[in-house]
């Protein structure tokens, strides 16, 4: 009985699922007795609950399975990589490191399925060519000075390609459209703009043993942030309103999170607080779709870039 017992516990352990029909075939045994043994793994489980294993029965298919409440799931580990893969963010030798992992707290068998599944995009897969030689490890060293709020001096690539050196007050780093990027204030100047910079364009960072501190309207909300730009083109904040004739207002409000939304006849009004750099570029992704209400500088400013585009094709 013991030896059968491991035998079943193993095949639980390797994703097997398992049906007390098939193994009373299997064993020439009566399925009470088979149900005997499984009810022995689940006391066993109980007993060392803090395995965090339980046995999950499927009323479906009349199947056990051995599930563990604090590893991920297959679901959750396909849409972990498949969103790992759309970022492009992360070199191609490191990603596939990462799903490895991932991975490697599944059964054989799923491991199987999501392989077959990823193996086209994973061939395929492009990533971001970088300036810097180590991008996972920058992020991580980063994040700690900014836990700790210490101060860099970083070596960057403006987007003309120049090389400069920056000393800031790292606050934040979030991840935009294929890119992540540092948020800092300069070192020097307590009522600087919040400046980022593309993390993949900076190639070495000094950790200075300085400590800095922020005054209460430089104190950051990364998520919040995120809610008002797009793209990461900043500018200055902005209350816009405009209207939008399309058929999909929710796409509209996955972009822009913190609007609000009303409809007057046959079209959709929004207001939202927005950087102005962004929400421009973001509402002429819409073509004819939208068009700017307030404030009026901002239409003013769309005006322009429409005129600068026409000129493009007029010539």
């Amino acid at each position: 009985m013991k030896s059968r017992l491991l035998d079943i516990f193993f095949r639980f352990i390797i994703g097997e699922e398992i049906s007390i029909k098939k193994l009373s075939k299997e064993y020439s045994l009566s399925t009470k007795t088979i149900s005997r043994d499984i009810a022995e793994i689940k006391k066993f489980l109980s007993q060392n609950n803090n395995f965090n294993i339980k046995l999950y029965f499927n009323n479906t298919t009349k199947t056990y399975t051995l599930t563990n409440v604090n590893l991920l799931s297959p679901e959750e580990v396909f849409a972990i990589i498949k969103i790992l893969i759309c970022t492009r963010a992360i070199d191609k030798k490191d990603i596939t490191n990462i799903i490895i992992k991932l991975q490697n707290i599944l059964c054989e068998k799923d491991k199987l399925l999501i392989n077959k599944l990823i193996q086209n995009e994973l061939f395929s897969y492009k990533d971001i060519k970088k300036k810097n030689l180590d991008l996972i490890n920058e992020l991580w060293n980063i994040a700690k000075c900014i836990d700790d709020k210490r101060q860099i001096t970083i070596t960057y690539y403006k987007v003309n390609d120049e090389k400069v050196k920056r000393k800031l007050n790292p606050v934040g780093i979030v991840f935009s459209e294929y890119y992540f990027y540092l948020l800092a204030y300069r070192f020097d100047d307590e009522n600087s703009k919040l400046l980022y910079y593309r993390v993949d364009r900076i190639t070495e960072v000094y950790y200075h043993k300085t400590k800095f501190e922020l005054n209460k309207n430089q104190i950051l909300d990364e998520g919040e942030l995120k809610n008002k730009l797009n793209l990461m083109n900043y500018g200055d904040l902005k209350m816009v309103k405009f209207e939008y004739t399309g058929v999909s207002p929710q796409a509209i409000l996955d972009k822009l999170p913190n609007a609000t939304m009303k409809k007057i006849d046959d079209k959709f009004i929004f207001e939202t607080t927005f950087y102005d750099k962004g929400i421009i570029s973001f509402l002429l992704s819409q073509g004819a779709l939208v068009k700017i209400l307030e404030p009026k500088e901002l239409v003013e400013k769309m005006k322009e870039e429409i005129r600068n585009i026409s000129k493009l094709y007029n010539d």
